[in-house]
């Protein structure tokens, strides 16, 4: 049931940060985004990267201890070492 607290999700408090955040959800809904925004996001979601500042992608990368920002394009170069020759 919609608003009501089940065993999987508590609803109250998050319905309180939203009617916080923002009284009128509806227009917030209905509001223009602008188009910035939406060039943004439509770059970031096709690589499935998140979206956020150097500080937030930083956070997250070091939460989940792996690297989220893009990597230099191309080929890895080969990791050998030494004594290790091609033959």
């Amino acid at each position: 049931m919609w608003g009501a607290d089940d065993a999987l999700v508590k609803v109250t408090p998050m319905l309180a940060l939203v009617r916080g955040l923002m009284p009128d959800w509806p227009a917030e809904l209905a509001a223009e985004t602008p188009e910035e925004t939406l060039s943004r996001l439509r770059r970031d979601e096709r690589p499935g990267r998140p979206l956020g500042d150097t500080g937030f992608i930083g956070k997250l990368e070091q939460n989940l201890g792996r690297v989220l920002r893009p990597a230099k394009p191309g080929p890895k170069p080969n990791k050998r070492k030494p004594g290790n020759r091609i033959k």
